[in-house]
C-alpha cells in the first residue's frame, strides 16, 4: 500500500511541475490565437471574444475543427474558432448560420452549457459546438439565439459581459 501511495505522490508532484513548466507556453499559444482571431476579424470589429473556449468536434469534421481549447471570436459578419494547439482557423460566415441553440433548457441560468450552431458548409448542413467560460447570455444574444417574446435576460452591469478578458501573462 505504501508503494502505491509513493507512486501516486510522485505522479501528482510530477504533473504539477509539468503544468507549471508548460503554463507560459500555453499562455503564449493562447495569446497567439487571440491575436490571430483579431487579425482575421479586425480588432475593432470583434463583438465577443473568449480566449479559453472549448470547441467540440464539428459534424462533419471537414466543416471545421477537431476541437480542443481555443479562441472563439465573433464579428457582425464572421465567427472564428482557433485551437491553441495548431492555430488552424475555423471560419464561419454568419450569413450561413441557420440556427443557434444551447444544450441547456434554461441558458440564462446555466453554469455550464454548450452553444450549438447549425450552418451551411459547401451546400450541406453542418454543426459546431462550443463551451464558453464567460457570459453565455451575451454569446447567445450576439449570435442571434431566439429568447422568445420577452427577449434576452438583462445582463448584470457589474459582470464582465462584453469586456475583453485579460490575456496578459503578467497578471
Amino acid at each position: 500500500m505504501q508503494i502505491v501511495l509513493i507512486i501516486l505522490a510522485v505522479v501528482v508532484v510530477g504533473g504539477g511541475i509539468a503544468l507549471l513548466a508548460l503554463s507560459p507556453t500555453l499562455q503564449k499559444k493562447g495569446d497567439a490565437a487571440v491575436e490571430k482571431a483579431k487579425e482575421i476579424l479586425g480588432a475593432d470589429n470583434v463583438l465577443e471574444i473568449e480566449p479559453k473556449a472549448v470547441g467540440l468536434a464539428t459534424e462533419p469534421p471537414e466543416a471545421g475543427t477537431n476541437g480542443g481549447m481555443g479562441v472563439l471570436a465573433v464579428s457582425a459578419t464572421d465567427l472564428v474558432f482557433i485551437p491553441w494547439g495548431n492555430l488552424e482557423v475555423m471560419q464561419v460566415a454568419r450569413s450561413t448560420i441557420t440556427s443557434v441553440g444551447c444544450s441547456s433548457d434554461e441558458p440564462a441560468n446555466a453554469v455550464k452549457a454548450t452553444i450549438i450552431l447549425d450552418f451551411e458548409h459547401r451546400g450541406a448542413q453542418a454543426k459546431a459546438q462550443f463551451r464558453v467560460s464567460r457570459d453565455l447570455v451575451s454569446w447567445l444574444t450576439v449570435l442571434g439565439y431566439d429568447w422568445g417574446p420577452h427577449g434576452p435576460p438583462a445582463i448584470d452591469a457589474e459582470s464582465d459581459a462584453g469586456a475583453e478578458p485579460d490575456t496578459d501573462s503578467n497578471s
